[in-house]
């Protein structure tokens, strides 16, 4: 594999990785003290 796929692929996953923190994030503040399923959760992400 050459250099500049790896380096493409590492910051893909570098960046994949800031996204899913910061998604989490989300899910937590929504899920706050309640009980959810994960349609209703993704309902209120989508507000």
């Amino acid at each position: 594999m050459n250099e500049i796929t790896r380096e493409t692929r590492q910051l893909s996953f570098q960046d994949i990785n800031k996204n899913e923190k910061k998604r989490y994030e989300q899910i937590f503040n929504i899920l706050k003290g309640k009980e959810m399923t994960a349609k209703e959760v993704a309902v209120e992400m989508c507000k």
